[in-house]
């Protein structure tokens, strides 16, 4: 099964928090918590984009973090199951 890596999830995390004032520091601040939940629903790849990757445009009081999950072909989850208990936790 393929697993994402912590390197992989620091990336998207560091990509988060850099840039202006307006970092998505709740991306940052929750990457362990993210590198679980991507072990858990064999996700293979995940990236944060639009204002949260950025940071400079980003307003915590109207932005939201838009992310694109690739989920691993190889899981005992059925892809169903992976998507959605990504997506409810």
């Amino acid at each position: 099964m393929a697993l994402i890596s912590t390197v992989h999830v620091e990336k998207v995390a560091n990509a988060a928090s850099a840039g202006g004032s307006s970092k998505h520091v709740s991306i940052a601040d929750k990457r362990e918590e993210l590198a679980e939940l991507c072990r858990r629903y064999a996700v293979a790849r995940l990236e944060v984009f639009s204002s949260a990757a950025r940071g400079t445009d980003f307003n915590p009081e109207t932005s939201d973090a838009d992310f694109l999950v690739e989920f691993s072909p190889d899981s005992d989850l059925r892809s169903f199951d992976q998507y959605l208990g990504f997506v409810e936790a």
